[in-house]
């Protein structure tokens, strides 16, 4: 006669079974060596994670830095009447300069940069002729919702 810890024990055992069989290397491991190869990836993930908090930190540090009054790209930005005499400001500049010779990719880099890429703006236009149930609305701001209710007539309630 089975007792129930002794079927919860065969339902463990079946279980275990079943991932072992869905493993790329097959074997048993006991409970503590699960844990302890779980507990080293957790370490692992939480150390990478610091890693790159720090590495944010010193980019973002970096980028702050003001330009030495020597720099020509200091000198650049002074002569366009900017203010921000930082690395990011001669980044953008460098950049700027890239685009304006023809690269794209530099392009592309200060469209996004500037908030006006283009998966980021919604056009409103495409939407008007479509049933509300076909949109996917997620990426829409509360103003262009706002702006398609209108183009179509309200939400077609009891409002008054």
């Amino acid at each position: 006669m089975a007792t129930p810890t002794g079927e919860r024990k065969k339902k463990r055992f079946d279980r275990k079974q079943a991932l072992s069989a869905l493993r790329l290397n097959p074997g048993e491991r006991t409970e503590e060596e699960t844990y302890a190869i779980n507990a080293a990836g957790g370490r692992a993930a939480a150390e990478a994670r610091r890693r790159r908090a720090a590495m944010r930190e010193v980019a973002r540090t970096m980028l702050d830095t003001e330009l030495r009054a020597n720099d020509t790209l200091r000198h650049e930005l002074e002569d366009r009447g900017f203010q921000d005499y930082t690395e990011a400001a001669a980044v953008l500049l460098a950049q700027l300069n890239r685009a304006r010779a023809g690269d794209t990719e530099a392009a592309k880099f200060l469209r996004d940069t500037s908030g006006q890429r283009p998966a980021d703006q919604l056009a409103i236009g495409n939407l008007d002729d479509r049933p509300f149930e076909t949109l996917d609305l997620s990426a829409l701001s509360d103003e262009d919702l706002n702006y398609l209710l209108e183009q179509r007539g309200g939400l077609g309630g009891d409002e008054g």
